[in-house]
């Protein structure tokens, strides 16, 4: 059995010339080493399937910035930390200034949803389901 030492096509025993690609026949008996393909990257890189991100310094983002978004910056979920300053940070400052002038609702209304939303992202933390934005979770 003759192939192609050119293209790696298989060629009659008789063949001159490559029926693929035109080579003249030489004294290639073997076909080409097949390419072996690389092997994909696991997942989580080095980490394996958790994220890199520290569970302490989440918790302390979380405890001490909550009503910036400063935890979701942390973990790479950039777009949830600009929703966190574009929304609930505006409002919580307008809504504490309105307090203060006006003694309203609107302000504890704010700072309770921040909490709360503080409650769940700890509640998250704390059970391993946080996840980073690579959507790997943080459990170390």
């Amino acid at each position: 059995m003759k192939f192609c030492g050119n293209c790696g096509n298989q060629m009659g025993e008789g063949a001159m010339f490559c029926g693929n690609c035109g080579q003249k026949a030489g004294t290639a008996s073997a076909p080409p080493p097949t390419p072996i393909p690389p092997t994909p990257p696991t997942p989580g890189g080095a980490y394996g399937n958790v994220s890199p991100k520290s569970k302490i310094v989440m918790i302390v983002l979380t405890l001490v910035g909550f009503s910036v978004g400063l935890q979701h910056f942390y973990a790479g979920n950039n777009k949830k930390g600009v929703l966190y300053l574009l929304v609930f940070w505006p409002c919580n400052f307008i809504g504490w200034f309105l307090f203060v002038m006006l003694i309203g609702i609107l302000p504890l209304l704010v700072s309770l949803s921040l909490l709360a939303w503080a409650i769940v992202d700890l509640a998250k933390i704390f059970q391993g389901r946080y996840l980073d934005g690579d959507g790997l979770p943080i459990v170390n």
